[in-house]
């Protein structure tokens, strides 16, 4: 989980010049503003995503749990 957390900035620079085009096409300027506040923000758009990311993990890792146990029974 750490090592993930700190690849975070990378990952989200990475999905913003994915993105830049595409949204600027389809959403024009304020798209592409959007995108630039991203890497502007990078520290709060960082936490944001690490929070997801470890909130999805741990509800994966609960559910897995959960069954495991269930099957066990």
């Amino acid at each position: 989980m750490i090592g993930f957390s700190l690849l975070a900035p990378l990952a989200v620079k990475g999905l913003r010049l994915a993105f830049v085009r595409p949204a600027e096409l389809l959403l024009g300027i304020p798209g592409r503003l959007a995108l630039d506040n991203v890497e502007r923000s990078l520290g709060r758009s960082t936490s944001i995503v690490i929070a997801l990311m470890l909130a999805i993990a741990m509800s994966m890792t609960v559910g897995a749990y959960a069954t495991s146990f269930e099957k066990s029974i």
